[in-house]
């Protein structure tokens, strides 16, 4: 039985057909939704939505082939607010930063996490394996100094492309 279409003996798994790459991510992304695995949530509590993006590339070994190529991003949109309430900020030591993100949300996006696979099915499979691995390994650490990095870079490319007022 796949694992990505039931987790329950009781119903069995039903492989659709899957005609095109768009209905392949969008079942993709509601199996996700359905087993919870959507959202992430880190060592301080915070939770991370699980940006998914699927595409079809050449095979590396013989260009006539195509393989499957999953990328899973972690993904948090948060206002100055949310960011002193999680303790990322403080609001005394980073006042300047707190004033320069304003009123807009700091979007942070982690490095994805890229799976290949030579077929449809082979990538559901690599994914049912990756996702719970994913989810634990988040879990269990403590991502302090990495928002403030991506914060910092956020502020960064703002600055850069005149947003900053």
């Amino acid at each position: 039985m796949d694992p990505l279409y039931s987790s329950s003996k009781d119903k069995p798994a039903k492989r659709p057909a899957v005609p095109s790459l768009y209905s392949a991510l969008s079942d993709m992304e509601r199996w996700l939704t359905e087993h919870q695995f959507d959202q992430l949530k880190d060592g301080d509590g915070m939770v991370w939505k699980l940006e998914m993006s699927a595409s079809q590339l050449p095979a590396k070994a013989d260009p006539t082939r195509l393989d499957w190529q999953i990328r899973l991003a972690p993904v948090a949109k948060m206002s100055a607010a949310a960011l002193v309430g999680a303790m990322v900020l403080e609001a005394d030591a980073d006042a300047r930063m707190i004033a320069m993100i304003g009123a807009d949300l700091v979007s942070m996006v982690m490095k994805p996490t890229v799976l290949i696979a030579p077929s449809e099915a082979e990538a559901r499979s690599l994914l049912a394996l990756e996702l719970p691995r994913l989810k634990a390994a988040f879990k269990d650490t403590k991502l302090g100094a990495v928002k403030r990095a991506l914060i910092g870079r956020w502020l960064e490319e703002r600055c850069q492309f005149g947003q900053r007022e």
